[in-house]
Formats: C-alpha cells, structure tokens, sequence
C-alpha cells in the first residue's frame, strides 16, 4: 500500500535535512538561481532584447516547462543516463539562461 503524500514528503524533507551535503546543495543552488539567473533574464530581456515583461514571464515559464519534463523523463526509468546525455538534455529543455535570445529573437 502507498502512503500518502503528505507521509511522503516529510519523509523525503527528513531524509534531506539528514544529509548535509545534500540540504547544503539545494541551498546553494536556489541562492544562485534568485541571486544571478533573475536579475540577468531581467537584464536580457528588458534592456538589451528590448521585450515586455511577458516575455520575460513567457521565457521563466518555458524554463519551468523544461524542468518538469527533464524530471518526468529522468523520473519514469530513465535512470541511468550517461553524463554527457544528462547534460545534453539539460541544456535542451532545461534552463531558460542558456535559451533566452533562441526563446524572443533578435531586436
């Protein structure tokens, strides 16, 4: 019998914060993301791309889309993946900062 999410997520939480390496990892991930991946977008797509905020929202979303369907795909068997083609998948569907002039064009 499954468990319930709830059960599921605390512990998936307990297991993380028992792993220092791991809790210590996702911290220093999400701080770059909100201290240098945001303000550069920002600065692509207002200042040098000249493009409205929706765009800006359109290229956060695509990012978005990309990550749930690279952890569907990583997350539905597979997983032994060889490094280079982990990455490779990355950066198709992954990250909007490597995407960005691809996603709104040129001026």
């Amino acid at each position: 019998m499954h468990d319930s999410l709830t059960v599921q997520l605390g512990t998936g939480l307990s297991y993380v914060r028992s792993h220092v390496w791991l809790w210590g990892t996702f911290a220093t991930a999400a701080s770059a993301y909100l201290m240098f991946h945001g303000p550069i977008l920002l600065f692509i797509v207002k200042e040098q791309m000249r493009r409205s905020a929706a765009v800006l929202g359109l290229v956060f979303a695509v990012g978005g889309l990309g990550s749930i369907t690279a952890a569907v795909l990583l997350g539905s068997g597979m997983r032994r993946l060889d490094h280079a083609y982990a990455a490779r998948l990355r950066q198709l569907v992954g990250d909007p900062a490597d995407h960005t002039p691809a996603l709104v064009g040129p001026n």
